[in-house]
């Protein structure tokens, strides 16, 4: 088994009771917040903002219950709203939604003890991971709590990985997980919360990300398609071909690769399919749908099993996680495995917070030492502003065809 990214690697190996300062802006006081020590924290406000989407959560260390997650995410109605919001445009509205939503979980918690704040710093986009930064930063200055509550980041994909271990208390180390989602498709040999390392992982994309592309390929989501399928194995042979180099070389070293089967996808609706919008079937899309549906998960159950005889940990548990970990079609793949619980299969703070709790604490990365909010707040006003403009605007045109 081959190990982390160094980076990760020199975190993890690190110890959970450090004092880990909060990134600051260059004109704010250092303040440094207290040691965080498991033993005296009693409530931990995980936060999860890495990507396109926020979420706030709050876990009880003596009782390990955490509440549900309070989650923002981008859908594409909302896209639609904002404009055509892209991922990269994200920042400004992860950091308006946690500084709404983390002074009320901050006044919950006080006075029940030790608190602590856990951010996930790794992997993820910059600016997502600024934002949320930036905004537990301001949020804790303006309550006064800056002194008072301990901060501590987490990486993202470490806490999906530990996630099962909070549905099952029979999941003991060490176990292997799977971890597919939209950003990442790996399995991980966990034998303690610092001591991680990867057994396989996608060349090309992750399974949720190959599951988007095909949706939009057939005009709808697969897993909404796939279950309504007359024929669910008419193109299950078809797109599960490969050719005998390339199983070859799979039998030498497992990976998860999810391009040959968009391809075959794609000339699937090439053959049935012409330009015109009103030649598609939908009974066609279905049964393609299923078809992907079934190799994909095939194709990942086989490298699975593959990868773990060659790490020879064949014989551990086996535990699932991630956004795609949702689906019963998944689950139903691997019926013995250990499942997360589906409010923490999506990414969300209440993994980010178990992920402290475990001690699988990592420093914060050099770019958040000066975290600037002013850019979003300035963003945020701008879209009011063009917003309420474009409402005047559509309210007087109205009002003129009025007779």
């Amino acid at each position: 088994p081959r190990p982390l990214s160094t980076c990760t690697c020199r975190s993890l190996a690190r110890s959970s009771v450090h004092r880990c300062p909060l990134p600051l802006s260059a004109r704010m006081r250092w303040i440094k917040p207290p040691v965080y020590d498991t033993r005296l924290i009693r409530s931990i406000i995980g936060v999860e903002c890495t990507f396109d989407n926020a979420s706030v959560s709050t876990l009880n260390t003596s009782t390990a219950i955490a509440t549900h997650p309070n989650t923002f995410t981008f859908s594409p109605a909302r896209q639609a709203q904002l404009g055509g919001l892209k991922p990269s445009e994200a920042p400004p509205y992860l950091y308006q939604f946690i500084s709404q939503q983390l002074p009320a979980t901050l006044e919950s918690v006080r006075g029940g003890g030790g608190v602590a704040i856990a951010l996930s710093v790794q992997p993820g986009l910059h600016g997502s991971i600024s934002a949320g930064v930036a905004a537990v930063r301001d949020v804790l200055h303006a309550s006064g709590c800056a002194h008072t509550v301990a901060i501590v980041g987490v990486d993202h994909a470490i806490a999906h990985a530990l996630s099962p271990r909070g549905a099952h208390a029979s999941l003991s180390y060490p176990y292997d997980v799977l971890v597919l989602s939209g950003g990442t498709s790996s399995l991980f040999n966990v034998r303690g919360p610092r001591d991680v390392s990867v057994l396989a992982a996608t060349r090309d994309d992750a399974l949720g990300e190959a599951m988007d592309k095909v949706g939009r390929l057939l005009g709808a989501p697969v897993w909404e398609l796939a279950p309504h399928a007359t024929n669910p194995v008419a193109f299950t042979a078809p797109l599960s071909k490969s050719s005998p180099r390339k199983r070859a070389a799979a039998l030498a070293s497992p990976f998860f690769t999810f391009s040959g089967l968009k391809t075959q996808v794609a000339r699937a609706v090439r053959w049935q399919w012409t330009d015109s919008p009103e030649a598609k079937d939908v009974t066609h899309a279905r049964n393609v749908a299923a078809g992907f549906q079934t190799a994909a998960f095939d194709h990942v159950r086989v490298q699975t099993a593959r990868a773990r005889r060659l790490a020879g940990t064949h014989r551990l548990p086996l535990a699932l996680a991630g956004g795609c970990a949702l689906g019963s079609a998944l689950r139903g793949a691997f019926p013995s495995a250990f499942a997360a619980a589906p409010a923490w299969c999506p990414d969300n703070g209440a993994m980010i917070a178990w992920a402290a709790f475990e001690g699988a604490t990592v420093p914060f990365p050099p770019y958040l030492e000066h975290v600037n909010a002013d850019r979003w707040k300035e963003r945020l006003a701008a879209h009011d502003t063009a917003t309420q403009t474009q409402g005047t605007t559509q309210k007087l045109s109205t009002q003129e065809d009025i007779p």
